[in-house]
């Protein structure tokens, strides 16, 4: 089943990260570094952090988000030794490979198993809270895509032959979204895939996703903790 959650295919059609996305995700990845080491300074008692120290975790963020197709425990490997020799070259020390191999170590395990519970968490939610957290993704989705959707409540869309109800609207697009390893379009929202054609918009979400989302700030830690433990 991990093994399952883990590969699990997208349905056809769905929607690839778009260069805007793929933007926005790399920068997400960075702020998140900075963040993990504003609260890391701030667990070891309101330390100041140097520029170096920042801009490494965020070159260290943004290099684990890069690599989020690899899974939640090599991008965690990646960001947390990225984030290491970063931060050594920022702050003009010699670069620790000892260092950068243990946050690579601790980056891997953080991430993977914080990856496997999102994973399994969001797998097991009920299909209803499924189909609301992917509305959810979507709409962040279409959102950075300059794809504003309409705050309406769902409506039915005329079809040749029937009709059907998106999940989101912006101008001619019509979002359909769906969380899931089971997940799988309805006959109407086939033909409408079909009728639309460009203007259908399939956003599907797989748990392998979650654990992405989880493990990327969790793994973050890692070099922290490892040099937390170093000066202890």
């Amino acid at each position: 089943m991990e093994g399952a959650l883990a590969a699990a295919p997208r349905l056809p059609g769905a929607s690839a990260l778009t260069g805007r996305e793929a933007t926005a995700l790399l920068g997400a990845g960075a702020g998140m570094g900075v963040g993990v080491q504003t609260l890391s300074d701030l667990a070891a008692g309101g330390r100041r952090s140097s520029w170096g120290d920042n801009l490494g975790a965020a070159v260290g963020g943004a290099a684990g988000a890069a690599t989020f197709p690899l899974g939640p425990a090599r991008a965690g490997a990646v960001g947390a030794s990225v984030t290491s020799v970063a931060q050594d070259i920022f702050n003009r020390r010699p670069i620790s490979m000892e260092r950068a191999g243990e946050s690579a170590l601790a980056g891997n395990i953080v991430g993977g198993l914080a990856g496997v519970g999102g994973r399994a968490i969001s797998n097991a939610l009920p299909s209803a809270a499924k189909g609301r957290l992917g509305e959810a993704l979507g709409d962040v989705r279409s959102r950075v895509n300059l794809q504003p959707r309409e705050w309406a409540p769902k409506s039915r869309d005329p079809l040749l032959d029937g009709y059907w109800y998106p999940d989101g609207r912006s101008g001619q697009i019509r979002f359909e979204d769906k969380f899931g390893i089971g997940a799988e379009l309805t006959p109407n929202q086939i033909r409408a895939q079909t009728e639309l054609g460009p203007d259908f918009q399939l956003y599907h979400f797989t748990p392998a996703d979650m654990g992405s989302l989880v493990g990327a700030p969790a793994a973050a830690s890692a070099p922290h903790l490892m040099n937390r433990q170093q000066r202890r």
